[in-house]
């Protein structure tokens, strides 16, 4: 076992040798041997000894007493003073320095033994000492109680942290040497204060007496006091140890307990959800609600036997409701404790409840909590709800065509069972991808319109593949799908398949070009027969001796003139059905002025023909109005190479109506003449086709030559 280290300081080499060897002899370490109090105090830092022999006489300035005070003040080392004086005034400045013994010289071996024992057990003694003042200090200091020291006189010695703080003050300066009662107390428990320090000066402790005390700011604090006395070790009392636990909140709590309860059983009684406590078996609590919900009352809730309410629960749910009240009995962790199931009443209808459970303590003990809804109304809500999903879902599935929607990165969140089926799996890949097996985003997308543009509808055509590598074609309408606050969040594609329209549309287009083809060829065919016709009255003429007859056959001839340059010109039109009648006029009439060999110089043409497209069956006849019109005016208004003009004007004058107007300011159709009954083969044309065949209305007037107001209808 390992011997204490002792510090010789001497002067005397020769009685410092003989110590260390008697010293080394009993057992003990000789750290070092020194000669001055300087050098004693470097080695005492240096090699921490467990005790310091000390001569009183040092050579040097500093004497051992010196030294001594500064070894024991910085390292708390004991001294045993070495001396050969033992007079009274050396004795007396060497106890300021504590010291642990003295020995007088010369040295006993005893003495010496015994002083160094003594010595170091006192030291020991005294950190043990200093160790546990210190634990009981911190102790008093942490205390999560208000903790005073008092003595006799009322008068506060000392105080710990928490009563500081609580208290509202910056130190225990502030309250240290200050009378208790009126610096701490309330004015309400100063009375009983001082009546309880009498009480324990006379019976040395006090156990949880409620008080009241105020902080510096004015606030009251509710304390439970208990107090009790420390003595010295004479036993005698020296002062109090006064706890003071501050109960403000828990008196609160208490009076607010009583309040809740009375408040609980009002709520629960006027609350419309079912509310029950079951503890051990038995129903222990239950609101009206409850009741109303199971049809049967209170009382009869309440006189059931253990585990009597089983027979609220539907057979089908009752396995699953007792698992879970039995795991939670166990503790377990996978307890579920909101469920829906289904109650039989007492008259013996289900209902469907919601059932909330929740472990509480109840009179001191574990019981259930159970909250109870009504929602059979919102049962048979949701499944009329499911049922109509259903069917939105056997509509959506099966309407015939795809739907699919479209998240803002293009990619398809959700498509329906007839997309899937013609473009295989789609979901989550990009649309652009799936229907037209592209790497970016489509030209024309309506998809891009709808984001981009914010339109609310978009129609498009695309032509891609299937999912077995065919060509398709499909009608794509993207509509958007906006949240709560309008913005757009993805789309709505509508996928309609037209591959057949497509085709059929190709057939269509091919027959009506094959149509075209052959009506074009019609139209020319008739315009040879039609030629062909003139060229035969052209032989006629060439034989014919009677002028009259010539004349007649002219006129034939531009008849049928009229009616072949319809043929032509529908011939080179697009329109086959329809010929643009403005430039049939102005062609018919060149055609007219230079049959009759007119010198357009002598008799002018003015045209007003508005840019309007006639069907043939109306054209032809109305061609020939203007042709035998034309032609009067050319043959009779101008006699004798009179020069004149020949106006001609068509142009829309009402719904489904157009109006022709051709007239002449020449010598006129004489007033006795009415040109519905003349034996004039022109005129009589003229009145059939326009009232009978295309029934218009004819108006002559005669104030400046002759003009013919005809209104056709066109439809």
């Amino acid at each position: 076992m390992a011997k204490e280290k002792i510090l010789i300081v001497e002067d005397e080499r020769i009685v410092a040798a003989d110590i260390r060897r008697r010293l080394r002899n009993m057992g003990y370490v000789v750290s070092a041997t020194v000669s001055s109090g300087e050098e004693a105090i470097r080695k005492a830092e240096q090699l921490k000894p467990d005790l310091v022999l000390m001569d009183i006489v040092l050579e040097g300035e500093m004497n051992g007493i010196k030294a001594a005070e500064k070894i024991r003040s910085r390292f708390n080392i004991p001294i045993v003073y070495l001396t050969a004086y033992a007079d009274d005034e050396i004795l007396e400045q060497a106890k300021t320095t504590g010291p642990f013994g003295y020995i007088v010289k010369p040295v006993e071996d005893d003495e010496l033994r015994s002083n160094i024992e003594i010595a170091i057990y006192k030291s020991k003694m005294e950190e043990k000492l200093d160790e546990e003042r210190f634990k009981l200090k911190e102790y008093f200091e942490n205390l999560p109680l208000l903790a005073y020291n008092i003595d006799f006189n009322g008068t506060i010695v000392d105080c710990n942290r928490m009563a500081v703080k609580t208290l509202g003050y910056k130190s225990k300066d502030n309250l240290v040497g200050k009378p208790l009662i009126t610096t701490v107390y309330a004015p309400s428990s100063r009375k009983k204060a001082r009546q309880l320090l009498e009480r324990w000066k006379k019976e040395s402790k006090l156990r949880n007496e409620e008080l009241q005390i105020i902080t510096k700011q004015g606030k009251v604090i509710d304390i439970l006091l208990n107090v009790d006395t420390i003595f010295d070790h004479n036993g005698k009392p020296l002062h109090s140890l006064s706890t003071q636990l501050d109960i403000t909140e828990r008196k609160w709590v208490g009076e607010a307990l009583l309040e809740s309860e009375e408040k609980f059983r009002l709520l629960s009684e006027q609350n419309l959800l079912g509310i029950v406590i079951i503890q051990d078996g038995f129903v222990k609590y239950v609101n009206t609600a409850a009741f109303q919900i199971t049809e049967y009352s209170i009382e009869e809730g309440l006189a059931w036997k253990p585990n009597e309410f089983r027979k609220l629960f539907h057979p089908d749910d009752l396995e699953f409701v007792m698992e879970q009240a039995q795991k939670k009995q166990e503790g377990a962790k996978d307890v579920v404790t909101h469920y829906s199931c289904r109650m039989i009443t007492k008259s013996g209808k289900v209902k469907w409840i919601d059932l909330y459970s929740k472990t509480i303590t109840f009179e001191g003990r574990s019981a259930d909590l159970i909250t109870i809804i009504d929602i059979s109304e919102r049962k048979r809500a949701e499944e009329a709800i499911q049922i109509e999903r259903d069917r939105l879902e056997a509509v959506t599935q099966n309407i015939g065509v795809g739907l699919a929607i479209i998240s803002t990165d293009y990619r398809t969140l959700w498509a329906n069972a007839v997309l899937k089926r013609l473009f295989g799996g789609v979901e989550g890949k990009h649309c652009y991808s799936t229907y037209n097996q592209r790497s970016e985003i489509c030209p024309g997308c309506g998809v891009r319109e709808v984001f981009e543009k914010g339109k609310d509808s978009v129609a498009h055509e695309q032509v891609g593949e299937d999912a077995e590598g065919k060509t398709i074609w499909s009608e794509i309408i993207a509509t958007p799908i906006r949240d709560e606050a309008g913005n757009i969040i993805s789309a709505l594609e509508v996928v309609v398949p037209i591959t057949e329209r497509k085709r059929t549309e190709q057939a269509i287009q091919t027959s009506l070009r094959e149509k075209e083809l052959l009506l074009r060829e019609i139209h020319h065919r008739v315009k040879n027969n039609l030629q062909v016709i003139t060229s035969l009255i052209n032989f006629q003429i060439r034989y014919l001796r009677d002028k009259a007859g010539s004349v007649s056959l002219k006129e034939l001839q531009n008849r049928i003139r009229s009616m072949s340059l319809i043929h032509e010109k529908l011939y080179q039109a697009k329109d086959l059905a329809r010929v643009d009648f403005s430039d049939y006029v102005k062609d018919l009439v060149i055609i007219l002025y230079q049959t009759y060999g007119v010198d357009r110089r002598k008799i002018a043409l003015k045209m007003e023909v508005k840019e309007v497209a006639l069907e043939i069956n109306f054209a032809i006849p109305c061609g020939l109005i203007i042709n035998e019109l034309v032609s009067n005016s050319l043959k009779h208004a101008f006699p004798k190479g009179k020069k004149g003009e020949i106006d001609i004007a068509l142009y829309p004058s009402g719904k489904d109506e157009v109006e022709l107007v051709v007239g002449d300011n020449g010598v006129g159709i004489p007033e006795d003449v009415d040109f519905r009954k003349t034996e004039t083969l022109g005129l009589q044309l003229v009145t059939l086709l326009a009232e009978g065949q295309l029934h218009g209305h004819i108006e002559l007037d005669k104030t400046k030559g002759t003009v013919f107001h005809i209104k056709l209808k066109v439809a």
